[in-house]
């Protein structure tokens, strides 16, 4: 993801409440443009989701092959992260697409002893905070990390509250969703990427 100079980004080492965006007032006389492939709505762009049950089912074959050969001494977990289009799709658009909440709870149905993390809930809870980009396909840091809360809680390790982590914020980002599409509306109203910062020490250590 291309990010702005370094010099514009803002540390906030207190971290504020959640972030909420604005509400989205629809209108029913406006569905949405598409701009090559991307929905464009309130100047956010929302990728269109075509998968399939069939997909889906491939998916969980896989999945609980894993299991079946690892055994009952390891638990395998499924976390299929949902798209910005399960929760900002326009109600009052005519294009056609494909149900990304049908499809989570088809794969769902199809593992056999893999635990399913269901973080599409764990977001709808959070629609109105900034989880996902508006100029960008990809999540923001606020939505990985609730979808990592989730996963922890189901898990029963421990989990360290956003509150414990400093906030930074590059102000005028816009991503790859105006790239896709070349939208004026996402290029003109560009956004904050914020992310998260541990204050605990820790170690990488990289392998090439």
């Amino acid at each position: 993801i291309p990010l702005p100079p370094q010099d514009t980004t803002q540390i906030t080492t207190t971290t504020p409440p959640m972030e909420t965006a604005p509400p989205i007032v629809e209108d029913p006389n406006d569905g949405g443009e598409l701009s090559n492939n991307i929905m464009i709505y309130k100047n956010r762009g929302i990728p269109i989701y075509y998968g399939s049950l069939e997909n889906g089912q491939v998916y969980a074959a896989y999945v609980n092959a894993y299991k079946a050969d690892l055994g009952e001494a390891v638990n395998v977990y499924s976390m299929v992260c949902p798209t910005a289009i399960s929760f900002y799709w326009p109600s009052y658009s005519t294009i056609s697409h494909g149900s990304e909440p049908e499809n989570l709870e088809n794969i769902r149905n199809n593992l056999n002893g893999v635990q399913d993390v269901n973080v599409h809930d764990t977001l709808m809870e959070h629609k109105n905070e900034y989880i996902y980009s508006r100029t960008d396909h990809h999540w923001q840091a606020l939505g990985a990390y609730y979808a990592a809360k989730k996963f922890a809680e189901q898990c029963n390790l421990p989990f360290a509250d956003i509150r414990t982590y400093d906030k930074v914020v590059i102000p005028g980002y816009v991503g790859t969703l105006y790239g896709y599409s070349g939208d004026a509306d996402l290029n003109n109203n560009p956004e904050d990427f914020t992310y998260y910062k541990p204050k605990n020490q820790y170690t990488t250590t990289y392998y090439n």
